[in-house]
């Protein structure tokens, strides 16, 4: 499945999306393509919620650390992904 083409696909029906990583944890620490979808959330003009519920690995603070900058990383930036 190709999250990036579904999403551009589902268009304007996106309000909410809900990350984690291939693995269940922070984005950053498995495989998902997270700057294929991120493209694909600004060509369809996404300006709805995102949120992440991921597994406290290693731990609970770090988790959520590394879901923090990964939506800095990929929703405040000023350059297309």
């Amino acid at each position: 499945m190709d999250i990036a083409e579904s999403l551009r696909q589902a268009g304007p029906l996106v309000g909410h999306i809900h990350f984690a990583d291939s693995n269940r944890r922070a984005i950053g620490f498995g495989h998902t393509e997270i700057a294929a979808v991120v493209r694909a959330l600004r060509e369809i003009g996404f300006a709805g919620y995102a949120s992440a519920e991921i597994l406290p690995w290693p731990d609970s603070d770090s988790a959520a650390r590394q879901t923090m900058n990964a939506f800095n990383q990929f929703f405040r930036q000023t350059k297309p992904c």
